[in-house]
């Protein structure tokens, strides 16, 4: 079962046991306290994805918004403005988002040399992309993915030693074809990510392709091109 199954037969199974409760217990009222408290289960998932990503990548962007939407939804949910203050919260919201996007941006240049980015950044949300990386003219891939999937194809051995695949994503799925003669080093972590990974052996010397994955509910599978 893939990894996105399982999250909607969790959740599934989740919201049965609560009907379950409601009608069999007397004075219960699990849906009433759901539908009230469920933005901490995303301000949860922040404060988790904080403590998981910045040691490994040194980011808090999934992070910092995942608390900053739980906690909007929350403020919205529990209503402890006074009723001035309401009509404002939106627009606070909007203008704050709009300004963390703009020093994120600033802050995180796009690194280039001469008229070519070294740099290939792909991001997808919803299905799945074919794409062919030459690891000689951008030595650094960037993958960004949601509920959707890459096929990876390398095209050619990679020449530079920092050449490297960076991969982030949820209920994804990521297939890698690399060279022969090609040593592959994967470095992935995540809940409920798996990976399977099957090349050729290779030579002490041989030219090595890094490959980083930071995903939830995720699959990862590396082949030699056939």
């Amino acid at each position: 079962m893939s990894p996105a199954r399982r999250v909607f037969a969790a959740a599934l199974a989740v919201g049965g046991t609560v009907l379950l409760i409601e009608r069999t217990v007397p004075g219960a009222e699990l849906s009433r306290t759901a539908a009230r408290w469920w933005p901490l289960a995303l301000i949860c998932l922040g404060i988790a994805g904080g403590i998981r990503l910045l040691p490994a990548a040194n980011t808090l962007i999934g992070p910092v918004a995942l608390l900053s939407v739980g906690t909007m939804a929350l403020v919205f949910t529990l209503n402890p403005l006074p009723q001035w203050a309401r009509p404002l919260l939106l627009p606070l919201a909007l203008l704050a988002a709009g300004m963390g996007l703009l020093m994120i941006g600033k802050a995180a240049p796009v690194v280039r040399t001469g008229p070519a980015a070294i740099v290939r950044r792909e991001t997808l949300v919803g299905f799945t992309r074919p794409v062919n990386w030459d690891p000689g003219v951008q030595p650094l891939l960037v993958l960004r993915t949601l509920i959707g999937g890459y096929r990876v194809k390398v095209l050619a051995t990679p020449t530079a030693d920092q050449a490297r695949v960076d991969i982030r994503g949820a209920l994804s799925g990521i297939d890698v074809e690399v060279p022969r003669g090609v040593a592959v080093q994967v470095d992935a972590r995540g809940p409920g990510l798996s990976q399977d990974v099957i090349v050729a052996a290779t030579a002490a010397s041989a030219p090595t392709l890094r490959i980083v994955v930071l995903s939830a509910y995720s699959s990862l599978r590396v082949r030699n091109v056939v």
